[in-house]
């Protein structure tokens, strides 16, 4: 039966059709931006499917218009420096850096990827062949995993995976940066097998989430950097990607098998439940969720800085905000994250500022390249939509360590570049 939920969800999922369309009218050239749209489109089609589940229907209230608009809205604005991109900057040629850093720091993060290979081959059998040979494996793994979140953020357990899942995003980024400027071939490919770890390490505990946004990632990094691609190495990437997607997909599945199996509502409606739940929480409960959390999510770190009370995962923080109708154990988006952390109207606030800022930085010195830290900033803001699209804000809690990352990592090019602009004889330094 179709119903007005129906009909507003139908609204949603057509304001991103129109947005797809006119996002290629002038530049029909396919990008990050085009793939993050794409989701959306994706995920609203599973809102509708969820919508018509008898099963999920009934977890949902009734939906209105005006929040579908403001998440709209909210997307639309972190996914500004994208559209700016996609329009001016596409077929700008990117100035090297002249940085032996970054190749250093490229070694570095390849080294902490190899020091999480004990892990994964430990965690081998008893989880991904386990996934192959027990239809209850995923869920196990799932389930210790939780056991153990009330002790996730109050100490230092094993610093070379704190290192490496900080860097981890920033690898990818490097691998296909490299590839771009035909430099350093063996430095590339151990990159990308030290992309191909930060996939593994979340199927080893069930992790569904974790192992989608970190696929997402390297496909929206591959599309930023496609048109500064030859086509040998856009082929070779391809044929790569489809074969890791596979994997990555076959995992996933047997992992929603293993948790999903006997609920009532089957492995499909959970599925489309999964991806399709967040707009339709948000517009329930993002622009009201009975309170706020003060930043305790998403701005984790600075907080536990200013007051050690502030919890330190979200076990601690479910307790601490009972109040709330629904908290991070269900998704609302990134967007979701910052309403239900400051109220709307302060996260619309948050968002426009912050893209603004980064709109700015964009803006090329001259009017025929761009630097490689405006790429690497409107890289950050890819990952913020891509993996949070579906679920939550993926820089919270101890993740906040990434945007500190990204940050050192952003100025240190931007400074570097300054510098050479002032002393141009250092440019003979070659990455």
């Amino acid at each position: 039966m179709f119903t007005s939920d129906n009909a507003l969800t139908l609204v949603y999922l057509l304001l991103w059709l129109i947005t797809f369309c006119l996002y290629h009218r002038q530049n029909r050239k396919f990008d990050a931006g085009s793939l993050i749209i794409g989701l959306y489109i994706l995920y609203s089609i599973m809102s509708l499917i969820t919508l018509n589940n008898a099963v999920y229907a009934e977890k949902f209230r009734t939906l209105h218009l005006f929040p579908f608009l403001f998440l709209y809205i909210m997307l639309m604005t972190a996914l500004s420096p994208s559209m700016y991109y996609h329009k001016y900057l596409i077929d700008m040629e990117i100035r090297e850096p002249h940085s032996r850093m970054i190749v250093l720091l490229s070694c570095f993060i390849v080294l902490f990827a190899a020091l999480q290979v004990p892990y994964l081959v430990n965690n081998f059998k008893s989880g991904i062949i386990a996934l192959f040979l027990d239809s209850d494996a995923g869920l196990n793994a799932y389930k210790e995993l939780s056991l153990s979140a009330v002790e996730s953020g109050k100490g230092i357990n094993n610093i070379s995976s704190i290192i490496y899942n900080m860097t981890c995003e920033s690898a990818v980024f490097l691998f296909f940066y490299f590839l771009s400027i035909k430099k350093h071939h063996l430095l590339s490919l151990f990159l990308g097998l030290s992309s191909f770890v930060s996939l593994l390490i979340p199927l080893a505990t069930g992790q569904r989430g974790n192992a989608m946004a970190s696929i997402l990632t390297l496909i929206a990094c591959y599309f930023l950097f496609r048109n500064r691609l030859s086509q040998g190495v856009r082929r070779i990437v391809r044929f790569s990607g489809v074969a890791v997607v596979i994997f990555v997909g076959v995992l996933v599945g047997l992992i929603s098998f293993s948790r999903f199996n006997l609920s009532q509502g089957g492995v499909g409606g959970s599925v489309s439940w999964y991806m399709g739940q967040a707009p339709l929480y948000f517009n329930n409960y993002a622009l009201d969720d009975g309170g706020i959390r003060y930043g305790d999510r998403t701005f984790n770190l600075l907080k536990r800085a200013v007051n050690p009370d502030t919890p330190a995962n979200y076990v601690e923080r479910r307790l601490k905000y009972g109040n709330l109708y629904i908290d991070d154990e269900l998704f609302t988006t990134f967007a979701g994250d910052f309403c239900i952390d400051f109220g709307p109207v302060i996260a619309l606030l948050i968002f426009i500022l912050f893209n603004a800022w980064i709109l700015l930085q964009m803006r090329p010195m001259n009017g025929t390249t761009i630097d490689l830290h405006q790429i690497y900033l409107l890289y950050f803001t890819i990952c913020i939509s891509v993996q949070g699209g579906m679920t939550l804000y993926s820089f919270s809690d101890t993740s906040g360590l990434k945007v500190i990352f990204f940050l050192a990592m952003y100025y240190y090019l931007k400074f570097h570049q300054q510098l050479l602009d002032i002393f141009p004889a250092y440019k003979s330094t070659e990455i």
